[in-house]
């Protein structure tokens, strides 16, 4: 399927639905790339060409190297999820080291920009806020069926044997994406649907990850943390 690489971030840019503020960032960081590589077909630019043009970017710190990495790789996951790569040429591709400060939990500032971000995804929504609100690591959350919910009275059952309270915004969370987002031919609580098969299954951790690397590369505020910063 022929296609550039600026056709390529059009459309990844137009599925995302992504807010006025976001979307500029995304555009800001893509711009310089879009400007050498605009007009060649993304299976042209290989690996190599990206460690180099994120090595030259000039005047940045290793964290914003590493948003800018994490938006580029965001691209091209799209690019194979959608027919249009057969790979992603920086798969797996180490990032840049970041001298932490301390290594503590989400903070408020965060927490409130994480959740205006996944705001249009019920999914990813409910699955942050009860993680947050639970302190339950994310294989215990995605192990969860939707008979263990109980709504009435804000708790999950984990391992079918230990009730597990959540606040009452996690709820609201949680009823909307059962409601209006999850997929009903499954016993999971958190489901996905393959986009080519249509196939309903459990949602993976790989999955979850891969949106919460998108989600977090939109901000300086949010590169760098990781899902177990929730909990």
């Amino acid at each position: 399927m022929s296609i550039t690489f600026a056709r390529l971030v059009s459309i990844f840019l137009d599925k995302r639905e992504l807010n006025k503020t976001t979307y500029n960032s995304y555009i800001s960081t893509l711009m310089p790339l879009l400007q050498q590589y605009g007009k060649h077909s993304p299976q042209s630019i290989n690996r190599d060409t990206i460690i180099k043009y994120l090595q030259n970017i000039p005047n940045i710190s290793n964290s914003t190297r590493n948003r800018h990495q994490a938006v580029i790789q965001a691209v091209f996951n799209f690019g194979v999820e959608q027919g249009y790569l057969d790979y992603n040429p920086i798969s797996r591709l180490k990032r840049c080291k970041v001298v932490k400060t301390q290594e503590s939990e989400i903070t408020a500032e965060q927490m409130t920009q994480l959740c205006q971000f996944v705001e249009k995804d019920l999914r990813m929504s409910a699955l942050i806020r009860l993680i947050y609100s639970t302190k339950l690591k994310i294989g215990e959350i995605l192990a969860l069926n939707l008979v263990d919910v109980d709504l009435e009275n804000q708790r999950i059952l984990v391992r079918k044997q230990d009730w597990n309270h959540y606040d009452v915004e996690t709820a609201t969370y949680l009823r909307n994406y059962i409601t209006f987002s999850r997929h009903p031919q499954s016993h999971a609580l958190f489901t996905a649907k393959h986009p080519s098969t249509a196939k309903v299954t459990r949602l993976t951790y790989r999955r979850v990850h891969r949106c919460w690397v998108d989600i977090t590369s939109q901000s300086s505020l949010l590169v760098g943390l990781h899902l177990t910063s929730l909990w």
